[in-house]
């Protein structure tokens, strides 16, 4: 069975099979997401109960949406136990214990690549700078956290220079706002009306 981002238990919270299945920077992400459209959700309800019809589908169809629609988020204080953007206090030390001379075996990758979750996006271009010159065995994983870690899904092939070339560009030169922007028009997600 799929699994479903709503919990049916509380309307407009994740699943604990959503929370097993995702990093925690994407739950997050997605409970924000979830929490916008279940506010949307209340508001586009108000308009289909005043719809008026003498059509009995338009009406069974308005019944149905409206008897199965997710309830809005409730407000109020909140607590999160996720990532909170502190990221590490010395990447420097992080890679020349892991990565010493700038070579790593198999077991040290694997632990570098689970470091790097841990990392603020404040540090992405620093890790990147001290990770690219260190040879993995697959270039794929040794680019993974942007993938699994900061939703960089959309990211072309990362085993390329010239696609990590450009990310550094862009991560330079944008906020993380319009990092996640740019990536979303290049992979043709209508974010803004979605």
């Amino acid at each position: 069975m799929a699994a479903t981002p709503g919990n049916p238990e509380a309307p407009g919270v994740l699943s604990e099979e959503v929370r097993s299945l995702l990093p925690v920077r994407y739950q997050r992400r997605l409970q924000q997401l979830l929490a916008q459209v279940c506010g949307r959700v209340t508001g586009s309800l108000a308009h289909l109960r005043q719809l008026q019809s003498a059509d009995p589908q338009v009406q069974q169809q308005v019944a149905t949406i409206v008897s199965g629609a997710v309830k809005q988020v409730p407000t109020g204080a909140t607590s999160w136990a996720g990532n909170n953007d502190e990221g590490m206090d010395d990447l420097a030390s992080l890679f020349q214990q892991l990565a010493p001379q700038g070579k790593a075996s198999a077991k040290q990758q694997d632990e570098l690549v689970q470091e790097l979750a841990k990392i603020s996006y404040r540090q992405l271009g620093e890790a990147l700078r001290y990770l690219e010159p260190i040879p993995f065995a697959d270039e794929g994983r040794k680019y993974s956290f942007l993938r699994t870690d900061w939703g960089f899904f959309l990211l072309p092939d990362v085993r390329q220079p010239a696609v990590r070339a450009q990310f550094r560009k862009l991560y330079d030169s944008l906020s993380e706002e319009g990092l996640y922007h740019h990536y979303l028009r290049q992979g043709g997600i209508d974010y803004v009306t979605a």
